[in-house]
């Protein structure tokens, strides 16, 4: 009888959470209405999800694309620092567009419900500034939303700890997981901020173009005993399949020469000299 007992405690304590989860494709985004409901938090990725620059240069794919590129010249870490910065430097030139018109009435409709929304943007700390602009640009306010966590700042995490510029951080409703510098999963992130919270959301939606991100946030759903719908929104998705590296080696290389001062001169030199008395010094 003892024997019985304790492996059917065994089986209680080592056994996963058993909630219910499922990943659904939509390339209708209102259809996100229907779990917009109250003690929902329905979570709305950012970065080349329901935001995109207006061209193929500055994509987060861009970033994976020149960070491969330099690895054939220099170290993992140094093509990766590289890579970060010359990608941020183009976050802070690029103009960005929704990925799709009804996203803007749909977020309007979305912030008069009851439901907890939050925005979730990958980028780190240096962006929060930028991004918050070109979202308040695009009609995303989500300090118009209702927002689960009313704190905001540093969420802790022991991999962030010893890293400042690593961070996540909750600013304006929008939470920054920072993970394009700090490795950590959405799992891991969900985590940290479900820990923050007082009271749990009944159920978490969350919309992206990531499958993967999808299914790292399930995993956290699971343990955290929480009803999880994972929502990947095509169109978002058919833009990221679109990304062409032909097209943006290009825009890269012309890019670049905006900036020398070779190349100007040569034109500069190449235009009559009647044309360059009209150039003001």
């Amino acid at each position: 009888m003892r024997c019985c007992l304790l492996i059917a405690l065994g089986m209680c304590l080592c056994r996963e959470p058993l909630v219910e989860a499922t990943i659904i494709k939509v390339s209708d985004i209102q259809v996100v209405h229907r779990y917009a409901k109250e003690g929902s938090l329905i979570c709305l990725g950012i970065d080349d999800s329901l935001v995109f620059p207006k061209q193929m240069l500055g994509q987060t794919v861009w970033f994976n694309h020149r960070n491969q590129e330099l690895m054939a010249d220099m170290t993992a870490a140094n093509a990766k620092e590289k890579a970060l910065c010359e990608w941020m430097g183009i976050v802070f030139l690029a103009d960005y567009e929704l990925v799709h018109p009804q996203v803007s009435s749909f977020f309007l409709q979305l912030a008069s419900t009851s439901a907890y929304i939050l925005g979730i943007s990958i980028r780190p700390l240096p962006l929060v500034s930028r991004t918050l602009s070109v979202l308040q640009s695009l009609g995303l306010d989500f300090t118009s939303c209702t927002a689960i966590q009313k704190s905001e700042g540093i969420i802790p995490h022991v991999k962030t700890q010893d890293t400042p510029m690593k961070v996540m951080t909750i600013e304006n409703n929008v939470l920054f997981t920072g993970s394009m510098i700090n490795g950590l999963s959405m799992d891991e992130v969900l985590t940290a901020f479900l820990d923050t919270l007082s009271v749990y959301p009944k159920q978490i939606v969350y919309v992206d173009s990531d499958e993967n991100r999808l299914k790292s946030v399930e995993i956290a759903c699971r343990w955290a005993d929480l009803y999880y719908v994972g929502i990947l929104y095509t169109p978002a998705v058919k833009r990221v399949e679109n990304y062409d590296a032909r097209l943006t080696v290009i825009q890269w290389e012309q890019l670049l020469k905006c900036f020398s001062d070779d190349y100007y001169m040569m034109l500069l030199n190449s235009i009559a000299p009647s044309v360059i008395g009209n150039i003001p010094e």
